[in-house]
């Protein structure tokens, strides 16, 4: 059976083994990948206030995990919920438990009264149709096309 609960500095081994492979999967890992660099960036992630880290565990062994950062629109006070990162270990990585995941973020927006909830499809390794639906099932709708130039000159 899984448990849900927010992440905190005690699991910070767990996390940095997973959120690596969450990064080596999506091909964000290049030639020179600065692993002491991550591991740092990771930890701050994990106890900076403005994030919420929420861990899903199997038997104590942490399975995925969601990062979700909480911050204000820029021309209001409004509290918005961005959905960074959603990971599952390929072994529990299925609409089920990316579900549960997701509810846990949307149960602490409704509980601090965050009313806007935004997070992009690289956030998910599913497939097309599936992240589609998933997306379309929990109430988004796509509002942009995110465009990104590598400034390589």
């Amino acid at each position: 059976m899984q448990t849900l609960r927010i992440l905190t500095p005690k699991d910070i081994n767990a996390v940095l083994d997973l959120a690596y492979k969450a990064v080596y999967e999506r091909g964000w890992v290049g030639i020179d990948f600065d692993k002491a660099g991550f591991n740092f960036r990771v930890k701050s992630i994990l106890i900076h206030a403005q994030n919420k880290c929420f861990g899903m565990f199997h038997e104590q062994k942490l399975i995925g995990f969601v990062v979700a950062q909480i911050d204000t629109l820029p021309w209001n006070t409004q509290l918005r919920c961005n959905i960074d990162l959603i990971h599952l270990d390929t072994a529990h990585r299925d609409c089920a438990d990316y579900q549960s995941l997701f509810d846990t973020v949307v149960g602490y927006c409704n509980d601090n009264n965050i009313k806007n909830i935004r997070t992009s499809s690289s956030c998910y390794l599913m497939n097309l149709g599936e992240k589609e639906e998933f997306l379309m099932h929990n109430g988004f709708l796509q509002i942009d096309s995110m465009w990104e130039k590598s400034n390589d000159s």
